[in-house]
């Protein structure tokens, strides 16, 4: 089980799939020290901007959510039940290697804006989240992850929402601050991006953190992390109480898993040694795991010369839309005949995971394909 999951995942990943464009093979910038630091990001006046991103983050995740659940229902529920096969099986590669095309098309006509290019601009001190017009990338954020996530190709909704809120929040920023104040932008910029994955995570110190971890290209937290925490926290508790209290308030909260079934058969030393033996050996994993998307990348999206101006359109290294549609097209496909033996590996894990957390004494059909209510 875990073999095809990670299978499934080195190819998705290898081809950008979540809002791939040519600017996603962007190597982040290292980062550097800050001559334009604020100095008042924990005043009463930010912390009022940041919990309002939070308010408006938590809509946005909420209606991100509700589309998702009713897009996946349709394409894997009614859509089989609609048009039925004499081998239901096959309606999976056949789903995935469609979704692929339509993600390739759109993919190839619309501006979308990566993690990369979020952890460069972030990592800049000229620069913030989404450049001059970060509002024109949202609209195609969204609509590329909801469609890469409906479609099942193992990568959810939790990073599509960091990028998404970090261009609400450098939006939010530059409206109010001006558009010159890149240092405020990225502060507030977090704070979207908290708000956003607060909504999906319901654990906000965690959502905080988290999306000052994954800006910076090592380990440890952001340059930034000493003025931007504070705003991320206060954004994400806003949009926590605002997605439990008015958005979902008859919904149960708890985290991604329920631990019942085997929560008590695990004393404190199984417990300790179990967890230090899963963050090496996940460590391990991650490595290698970054290592051979780095291999099946480069004949996938190959870099042109920077002497090369790229004047010919049709060159493979200059990415063509053609280039686009067939790469993720053939990854549907493979994605698709890998998961007609190995379902569980479609779409974003929680739902596979619960089901290898306790046993497989949850029915895989409750919780697959992953959708936890979010909300």
């Amino acid at each position: 089980m875990v073999l095809p999951t990670l299978l499934v995942l080195l190819v998705a990943g290898a081809h950008a799939l979540t809002l791939s464009s040519p600017t996603s093979l962007v190597t982040p910038k290292k980062p550097t020290l800050r001559a334009d630091a604020v100095t008042n990001a924990d005043s009463p006046k930010v912390m009022a901007h940041a919990a309002a991103l939070g308010v408006g983050t938590a809509c946005m995740g909420a209606a991100y959510a509700k589309c998702l659940k009713t897009v996946v229902s349709a394409v894997w529920t009614k859509l089989p039940a609609a048009f039925p096969l004499a081998d239901r099986t096959l309606f999976i590669p056949m789903a995935c290697t469609l979704g692929g095309l339509v993600v390739g098309l759109l993919t190839a006509n619309l501006q979308g804006y990566a993690m990369p290019a979020l952890i460069g601009a972030q990592q800049s001190e000229g620069d913030s989240p989404g450049g001059p017009s970060p509002a024109k990338f949202i609209l195609p954020v969204l609509v590329l992850s909801l469609l890469t996530s409906t479609f099942g190709f193992s990568v959810g909704p939790e990073a599509p929402m960091v990028v998404a809120g970090s261009l609400v929040g450098s939006a939010y920023a530059k409206r109010v601050y001006g558009p010159s104040d890149h240092a405020m932008a990225r502060i507030l910029a977090y704070a979207g991006a908290a708000g956003a994955l607060t909504t999906f995570i319901g654990m906000p110190l965690a959502g905080a953190i988290f999306v000052l971890e994954i800006t910076r290209a090592s380990s440890g937290l952001n340059p930034e992390a000493y003025e931007a925490l504070t705003p991320a926290v206060v954004a994400s508790c806003a949009s926590l109480l605002v997605a439990k209290a008015l958005l979902a308030p008859a919904k149960a909260t708890g985290g991604h898993f329920a631990y019942e079934a085997v929560g008590g058969a695990l004393t404190g030393r199984p417990m300790a040694a179990i967890a230090l033996g899963a963050g090496v050996g996940g460590a391990l994993i991650a490595r290698l795991f970054v290592a051979a998307v780095g291999v099946l990348k480069r004949p996938m999206w190959p870099q042109a010369a920077a002497d090369e101006t790229c004047e010919v359109a049709k060159r493979w290294s200059c990415g063509p839309k053609t280039r686009q549609v067939l790469v993720k097209t053939t990854v549907g496909l493979a994605v698709g005949m890998l998961s007609l033996f190995f379902p569980q590996t479609l779409f974003w894990g929680e739902g596979s995971l619960q089901h290898v957390l306790d046993g497989q004494r949850t029915a895989l059909s409750a919780v697959w394909p992953g959708l936890a209510e979010p909300l």
